[in-house]
């Protein structure tokens, strides 16, 4: 599993994050994303931008939960030419 973030200004783009079968199912993706939206408060970003796939029905769930917001495009053009999922969300 990583956990990669990159940023642009005021918006942390939460990279690619991945769980292993072995780490599903105990709630790690919570654990991570709230890791990763700690950071981005405390390092001063005000949003966090992140981008998926429309297969990863779990992840979208996710967002969706957490309060992310879904936009029709990808910011700057995205950056992963196969994602076509894109949220974004205040902090």
């Amino acid at each position: 599993m990583g956990l990669v973030i990159k940023c642009c200004t005021s918006i942390l783009n939460r990279g690619k994050l991945y769980l292993t079968e072995n780490a599903r199912g105990k709630h790690l993706s919570y654990k991570l994303l709230d890791a990763a939206i700690n950071f981005a408060k405390h390092a001063g970003y005000k949003e966090v931008y992140l981008e998926t796939h429309h297969n990863l029905k779990t992840a979208i769930h996710l967002y969706r939960k957490y309060g992310f917001s879904e936009l029709g495009h990808p910011l700057n053009h995205g950056e992963h030419s196969a994602m076509d999922r894109f949220f974004i969300m205040e902090i």
